[in-house]
């Protein structure tokens, strides 16, 4: 009910506002009539008032259309806005695993894997990837100098990008069939990389493997000595 009452109240002085407006529209275009008589040697008064007269109700409906037509925009412009669907966010972007072992210098090297995937994409290629990025943080993590680590490290940092990098140069250059065997010959090259990596990484698991080992054999000696001390 009182909804009801607040939109009829709203009708009625949205009908009142267009018959002031309508009339004041109505009296403007007298007064241009009466002005335009009077230049014309003519009863400007009179004219003015009967052209005020004859205007009015034109002029009602000319402004009520314009408003009609201003409220429908405004309807408009609120409905879209309120049904306006609202995007889910969207998930931020998985780390790379340069980024997720640390090698915050290897941008590069990053970059080369990444064209290499668009070139040849495959699960085995991501993994040789990580692959990759776990043995470098590990070798430059290792605490004592290892020459054949070193060296497989800065021929990865080296070698890999260019080999991305000639190989795209090549794509671009070549016909459908020396193309795939270009971008084939480089996917078998990364992916001993990623399997030479691995079979590295195996060493670091079997030698932390073996210290922890030797590690709890220690103890067992140690706690084995405690014991014969207390019997």
């Amino acid at each position: 009910m009182l909804i009801f009452a607040r939109d009829l109240i709203m009708a009625l002085v949205e009908m009142v506002w267009r018959v002031v407006l309508g009339t004041l529209l109505a009296a403007a275009i007298g007064i241009v009539a009466g002005i335009w008589a009077s230049g014309e040697d003519l009863d400007g008064g009179m004219i003015g008032v009967l052209s005020a007269l004859v205007a009015v109700i034109p002029a009602i409906w000319l402004v009520g259309r314009e408003r009609s037509r201003r409220a429908g925009r405004r309807n408009l412009a609120s409905r879209e806005t309120e049904f306006r669907p609202i995007d889910p966010p969207r998930p931020a972007p998985a780390p790379s695993p340069e980024d997720r072992y640390g090698l915050t210098r290897d941008a590069r090297l990053g970059d080369a894997w990444r064209n290499a995937a668009r070139l040849a994409p495959s699960y085995e290629m991501n993994q040789a990837r990580d692959d990759t990025a776990r043995f470098l943080a590990k070798a430059d993590s290792a605490t004592s100098p290892d020459m054949d680590l070193i060296e497989y490290a800065a021929f990865i940092r080296r070698h890999v990008p260019e080999l991305v990098h000639e190989t795209e140069a090549v794509a671009d250059i070549s016909g459908e069939a020396e193309r795939e065997e270009t971008i084939a010959e480089m996917e078998r090259d990364l992916l001993r990389v990623g399997h030479d990596a691995r079979r590295r990484l195996q060493r670091f698991d079997d030698a932390a493997r073996s210290s922890l080992a030797i590690r709890r054999r220690r103890f067992a000696m140690q706690f084995g000595r405690d014991q014969d001390n207390l019997d």
